[in-house]
């Protein structure tokens, strides 16, 4: 009875992690930032098209591709979420891109050459979402005036498959 206990949670396990990288794609988006240094006051708007949601919960995530100058091993973003029904979130959300042990951090981290590639899993799926256009706010969070090593922000919809 125990082993199955472990079998459903690491096959619950493995479903999270594989919805929350691998879903089906609605709308994505990336925009470079100039001079790869993110100013506290920057931020960078997405407007999707209009979304069909059919009924199915939708996934919001949000990206960066970092270079070797971002200095820090985790990353603060002030994000908003418009739906189209007029109500929307609020929230701040923290990347942790490396670990304090140097592995890499839990946010689906790619490294390609000098470069990594972050996305983070808003913590919750919109259940019953409206169709529409959604459109996004990012904002850095960190205390740097300019924050080097940023090449790029980026916000994605999927719809989640069980």
């Amino acid at each position: 009875m125990k082993n199955s206990h472990w079998l459903v949670l690491i096959g619950t396990i493995s479903i999270l992690l594989f919805a929350s990288c691998d879903g089906d794609r609605l709308a994505y988006a990336s925009k470079d930032v100039p001079n790869n240094a993110w100013h506290k006051d920057s931020i960078y708007t997405f407007e999707t098209d209009s979304v069909i949601t059919d009924e199915y919960p939708l996934l919001f995530f949000f990206t960066a591709r970092l270079n070797q100058a971002y200095p820090y091993r985790n990353m603060h973003m002030f994000v908003e979420i418009d739906f189209p029904n007029g109500e929307g979130i609020k929230d701040s959300i923290e990347f942790e891109i490396m670990l304090p042990n140097g592995q890499k951090g839990p946010h689906c981290v790619e490294f390609s050459g000098a470069v990594q590639k972050i996305a983070l899993r808003y913590k919750y799926a919109l259940k019953q979402p409206p169709s529409g256009k959604y459109i996004a706010r990012i904002q850095q969070g960190m205390r740097d005036s300019l924050l080097p090593g940023v090449l790029d922000v980026g916000f994605k919809i999927d719809k989640f498959q069980p």
